[in-house]
This record gives C-alpha cells, structure tokens and sequence, in this order.
C-alpha cells in the first residue's frame, strides 16, 4: 500500500474513535444520573446526587 493511503487509514480510525468519545459523552450528559446507581456506597457518597434518577422506572 502506498503511504498515502495509509495516512488516509489511520485518519478516518483517528476520526471514527473522536466521533464515537463525543457522542458517548454526549449520551452520558443527557442521563444526568451520577453514575453510582447499584453502588453500595451511593447513600453515603459526598457527590451531589440532586440530578440523579437511580430510583425512577425505566
């Protein structure tokens, strides 16, 4: 293969992982849970918990 394509390879992989970090990031924001759901230790966390929905049905 010749080099240009390669670059042009590894371009796309560097832009397919970005995309896929931002809208991960993206989709983790619009939960707006705390992320300690399950944790036995979430009761006594000094995060503040105010935007969290670990008690709401799905």
């Amino acid at each position: 293969m010749s080099e240009t394509i390669q670059y042009i390879i590894v371009g796309i992989i560097i832009l397919a992982t970005i995309l896929w970090i931002v809208a991960r990031t993206v989709k983790n924001r619009k939960k707006k849970t705390s992320g300690c759901c399950g944790c036995s230790l979430q009761d006594a966390c000094a995060r503040n918990h105010k935007e969290s929905d670990c008690n709401s049905k799905p």
